[in-house]
């Protein structure tokens, strides 16, 4: 990669998960090293992920989205990585309410609900959650559908795990009390994977 490049950006963050968004066009070709040198808050930029803005293979589409961590892995989809792609489309397009954008996920569907000095809300089509085990994926020997309560070794001992996808694999701990404590548990066992912790309900799904 070049070390002298000239790269219009934006960033923004959604719930304090911040993104930088950069156009496509004159980029490296390695798009996984790119991302971890911008990405790097002491010698880049500096944000949580990379969303790199493509022009669309669908004519009703305004773009195709790419997703990168700061590791310089590719996500297929993050829910707050697309509402600061939205925020950089209304930018671009103020009196436009709806976009439609492609994702290594899926189609999925934006709506401008609210805007006020430099803040969106958007709402997210994301689609029905994945359950089967198998297009998760998550292989574990035999599961059922959904995988709820499963035992994951850790080295903290076992903990109940639910594991679901919307694009990309989560893995949910819930909780009576969320609190320092349960991350720190969580961080003790080696969890490597983005961990979901939330309030447990006596009765139907759980609150994500």
């Amino acid at each position: 990669m070049p070390k002298n490049m000239n790269v219009p950006f934006a960033k923004f963050h959604a719930l304090g998960n911040d993104w930088l968004v950069v156009g496509g066009k004159g980029l490296p070709r390695s798009l996984s090293k790119f991302a971890r040198a911008i990405l790097d808050r002491h010698t880049g930029l500096g944000a949580d992920g990379l969303v790199v803005m493509l022009p669309p293979r669908n004519k009703k589409h305004v773009a195709c989205i790419r997703f990168y961590n700061a590791d310089g892995s590719e996500a297929e989809m993050s829910g707050n990585g697309i509402r600061c792609a939205g925020a950089f489309l209304a930018e671009l397009s103020p009196a436009r309410r709806t976009f439609l954008v492609e994702t290594p996920a899926g189609s999925k569907s934006l709506e401008k609900v609210k805007e006020e000095k430099g803040r969106w809300l958007f709402r997210v089509g994301m689609g029905a959650p994945v359950l089967d085990p198998a297009e998760i994926p998550f292989k574990a020997g035999a599961c059922t559908t959904p995988v709820k309560g499963y035992p994951l070794r850790t080295r903290q001992g076992v903990l109940p795990v639910t594991v679901t996808s919307m694009g990309n694999p989560h893995c949910s701990i819930l909780v009576e009390d969320f609190g320092p404590a349960v991350l720190r548990r969580a961080g003790r066992a080696g969890l490597r994977t983005t961990l979901v912790a939330v309030r447990g309900r006596p009765q139907g799904p759980p609150l994500q």
